[in-house]
């Protein structure tokens, strides 16, 4: 691409769609899991193992496994959100919130590892999505009201370590819990993390490890986001009793327990690097993960580009992922990538030469069936044309009508992993502004 070839932003966009791509295969869950079952030393050769696999990956987990371990498993179960391709047997739960759908899952979870014999060794493979599609709601707690808490949270804007400790201390499977009820069987958990920083005891509610937080965290996340009187009465009287309270590390449950990440979000930022490089791109790598509110992790993308662009070495490519938040007060569609592009693409104001993209690794963007967007300098005229105003359509969170009218969406539909979301700019030099195709 030094001699020019690829600037113009049709090729970048080509480029963009297929750097996305290869982070995505770049976490593809089944060698990783056949690469960490091979070589772990939990399995004595010749015991019967069953395999519980969660999550939106459950599917490909629990594949690989099969492959590895063979006539060795002697039970399988696998619990993925409704509309996963799955095999015959599989059950669904709802996402990104429970249903009546979840808590069947959480009972079947419940009665395998209850099931399971000290003889035996459990394997229990977990991804992003086993949250809410597997639960058991505690003491009077209806599925209904534990759907709407976390709806509500997840609309005011809170992270998936504040999700995730309301969860672990009104849900029977979270919090450690799913270990202690299978003790004192051997359980080796394989995770495939959808959280920065790849935190044990927050990914999927740490159903496996022990839990440092309490009830009263719980309760004071609530509060924080002026919830706690909004959620139903069985919720606060769980969160104030002993019901609430999970397993910590001292509990002697988790002897028998090992629990290890096999793959993350480096994993599939590394993949895009790799493709970016390939395609002739100065590769830039974040040098920390993106949290925060969607929308200014898009304004801070867009001004490094422009940065950039002003520098010699192009092209370059800045590779950066992470989680990052969305704080929902209007009544639109979109998720938080689609959202982090629009405000880059309202920061750029057509600006030539740089194109933007963002997406979440699962395919699934927010409430959309899309994974993600992309957009770059012919986008705001494109808007225009279609009468799209991008700050009404910023204010009612409805990102995804935007890219609709401007052909930036990216679909891929559900990928069988999860390892959070991947964030790309492709800067050029500057040249014609090109009219939509």
């Amino acid at each position: 691409m030094t001699d020019g070839k690829g600037y113009d932003r049709h090729e970048r966009r080509r480029h963009a769609e297929a750097i996305l791509r290869a982070a995505i295969a770049a976490s593809d869950p089944a060698p990783l899991v056949e690469r960490a079952l091979r070589g772990a030393v939990e399995l004595e050769a010749g015991a019967n193992v069953r395999v519980i696999a969660i999550g939106k990956a459950a599917p490909a987990m629990a594949g690989a496994a099969l492959r590895v371990l063979g006539d060795r498993v002697v039970r399988g179960l696998i619990v993925a959100p409704h509309g996963t391709p799955a095999p015959t047997g599989a059950l669904f739960g709802g996402h990104p919130v429970p249903d009546e759908d979840s808590v069947a899952a959480g009972r079947a979870v419940l009665d395998e590892l209850e099931a399971a014999g000290p003889d035996e060794t459990v394997v229990v493979l977990l991804s992003g999505g086993a949250s809410a599609c597997v639960a058991l709601p505690l003491g009077d707690i209806a599925v209904s009201s534990y759907a709407d808490c976390i709806t509500r949270l997840m609309r005011s804007g809170a992270d998936i370590t504040q999700l995730n400790t309301v969860r672990k201390h009104i849900d029977g499977l979270k919090g450690g819990r799913m270990a202690v009820r299978a003790a004192p069987t051997p359980v080796l958990g394989l995770v495939l993390s959808d959280v920065v920083g790849d935190p044990l005891d927050v990914i999927a509610s740490g159903p496996l490890s022990p839990d440092p937080t309490r009830a009263d965290d719980a309760r004071q996340v609530l509060q924080r986001h002026g919830l706690l009187y909004d959620c139903d009465d069985a919720i606060r009287a769980v969160l104030e009793s002993d019901h609430g309270e999970s397993p910590d590390e001292e509990d002697p449950r988790f002897e028998n327990v090992r629990v290890r990440v096999i793959g993350g979000n480096d994993v599939a930022v590394e993949g895009a690097a790799l493709a970016a490089e390939e395609l002739g791109y100065r590769v830039r790598r974040a040098t920390r993960p993106v949290t925060g509110p969607a929308r200014e992790a898009g304004y801070t993308l867009a001004r490094e580009a422009r940065i950039l662009q002003g520098e010699d070495g192009l092209p370059v490519c800045i590779v950066a992922g992470g989680e990052t938040t969305m704080a929902v007060q209007g009544s639109g569609r979109g998720g938080r990538n689609q959202e982090l592009v629009l405000a880059g693409c309202l920061a750029l104001d057509g600006r030539a030469g740089i194109t933007i993209a963002s997406v979440g690794t699962d395919g699934v963007d927010g409430n959309t069936d899309a994974a993600g967007a992309i957009a770059d300098e012919a986008t705001p005229a494109a808007a225009a044309a279609a009468g799209a105003d991008v700050r009404t359509i910023l204010d009612d969170n409805d990102s995804y009508s935007y890219f609709t009218a401007t052909d930036g969406l990216v679909m891929t539909g559900p990928t069988g992993t999860n390892v959070n979301d991947v964030h790309i700019a492709l800067i050029a030099q500057p040249g014609r502004v090109l009219p939509p195709p």
